[in-house]
C-alpha cells in the first residue's frame, strides 16, 4: 500500500513521538498570553519578533529576557530596536538552576511599570515559560502584592504553561518574603496594621491587578 504523505505542520506546530511511536502533535501558544486586565503580555520570540502583532496590540515596551545574541545562540535579539516608537530593556539571563534572577528584579519590575503607562508590554524568553514568566510573576509581587503563589496563579489562567524553574521560583519567594517584611516595617513605622496581601483575583474585575499601580515615571534606559 502507499504510504500517506506526511501532513504539513501548522505555524508553530510540531510532532514528536510517544512510546509505542504513534505520532501526536501539539501545538505552541499562538500569540502572546494577556495578563489580567493589563496591557501586560507574556509570550516567546515568535511573538517578539511579529511586528504586525506587536502593532496591533499596541505593544509599545518589551521586556526581553535573554542574552544578547553574540553572546549565546539562544539570544533573542531586540528585533525593533531602532525604531522610536518601541523602548526595550533586556534581562541577559539564562534558563538554569545556577541563573541568578533576583538582580534584575527591581529594574525590570520599574521598567515595566513605568511602560504600562504608555502602551502595551511584551515579557518574552524563548518559549515564554521560565524566564518571561518569572518577571511577570515579580512584576504581579511588586505592583499588586500578590504572593508568589497567587501571581502564578494569575499568569496560568492564560498561560497554563508558564513555569519558572525551581531555583527561579526560590528566587521569588526571597523576593515575597522582603516585600512582606518591607511591608510590616512601613506599618510600624506609621503604627497601622499591616495589611495582608491580597488574595487571588478571580472574575474579570480583579482589583489590584486591573491598573499599573505604580506612579508615572520616567522609563530608565535600555541597555546597550
Amino acid at each position: 500500500h502507499p504510504v500517506a504523505p506526511r501532513a504539513r505542520l501548522g505555524p508553530r506546530q510540531t510532532s514528536t513521538t510517544i512510546a509505542d511511536r504513534s505520532p501526536i502533535t501539539y501545538r505552541a501558544p499562538m500569540g502572546p498570553a494577556r495578563i489580567g486586565d493589563l496591557r501586560l503580555y507574556l509570550g516567546d520570540r515568535h511573538d517578539a519578533k511579529d511586528r504586525s502583532l506587536l502593532r496591533s496590540l499596541k505593544i509599545t515596551a518589551v521586556l526581553n529576557c535573554t542574552p544578547p545574541r553574540d553572546e549565546s545562540s539562544t539570544g533573542c535579539p531586540n528585533f525593533f530596536e531602532k525604531e522610536p516608537a518601541m523602548r526595550y530593556r533586556r534581562v541577559p539571563i539564562f534558563d538554569t538552576q545556577a541563573e541568578d534572577a533576583s538582580g534584575h528584579f527591581d529594574g525590570a519590575c520599574d521598567f515595566v511599570a513605568s511602560r504600562l503607562h504608555h502602551g502595551g508590554v511584551l515579557v518574552h524568553c524563548n518559549r515564554g515559560v521560565s524566564r518571561s514568566a518569572t518577571f511577570v510573576v515579580a512584576h504581579l509581587m511588586t505592583s499588586a502584592g500578590l504572593s508568589v503563589d497567587a501571581a502564578l496563579a494569575v499568569v496560568r489562567e492564560t498561560r497554563p504553561s508558564a513555569a519558572p524553574n525551581d531555583a527561579f521560583l526560590a528566587q521569588l519567594r526571597a523576593l515575597e518574603a522582603r516585600l512582606d517584611a518591607a511591608r510590616a516595617a512601613d506599618a510600624k513605622r506609621t503604627g497601622a496594621a499591616p495589611a495582608p496581601a491580597p488574595a487571588r483575583a478571580a472574575g474579570p474585575a480583579r482589583g489590584p491587578i486591573g491598573a499599573p499601580a505604580r506612579p508615572e515615571r520616567a522609563a530608565p534606559a535600555a541597555p546597550a
